[in-house]
């Protein structure tokens, strides 16, 4: 995150790592930057495009980049 605070995957997997772990404000705003990186951001395109192959994974990040305000 240092390196490449526009990362859009590392802004993602920051998002839900937060929200994973109890950090909501953090996640909230995480979110906020996944926004400003990508304004027409859509979990559909997340559970489509993702890398994981178990279907748990991205039920798990989907639902923790949900709560923390993505849609």
């Amino acid at each position: 995150m240092k390196r490449n605070p526009q990362n859009l995957f590392s802004q993602l997997a920051l998002t839900a790592t937060c929200n994973l772990t109890g950090r909501e404000a953090e996640a909230r705003a995480a979110a906020k930057e996944v926004l400003k990186l990508s304004p027409n951001f859509s979990l559909e395109r997340v559970q489509n495009d993702n890398a994981f192959k178990d279907k748990s994974q991205i039920d798990l990040t989907v639902d923790a980049l949900r709560k923390a305000g993505l849609k």
